[in-house]
């Protein structure tokens, strides 16, 4: 999803959070999608981003992940299931 005001509000219309009369059901909405944010449920997040020292070798158990070896400053990607 993209973090621009523009996109975010269309979002919210479409997805009908915009139409929430409730105060407090609205922010009760708003905790749920940060908490979903943190935890890389969205289209993004820092929640996959890892970092250690030499490649990985684990699973990070997510569609999406990218990892930095601390040593020698190498980018790796996960996507398709392996680390490239």
């Amino acid at each position: 999803m993209a973090c621009d005001l523009t996109t975010i509000q269309t979002d919210a219309c479409t997805s009908g959070i915009g139409k929430v009369q409730d105060p407090i059901q609205l922010l009760q909405l708003i905790a749920q999608l940060v908490c979903e944010a943190a935890e890389g449920g969205g289209g993004g997040g820092s929640a996959y981003v890892i970092s250690g020292v030499g490649a990985p070798v684990a699973d990070p158990g997510v569609t999406a992940a990218i990892y930095f070896d601390t040593a020698t400053g190498v980018q790796y990607n996960f996507y398709s299931g392996s680390w490239h």
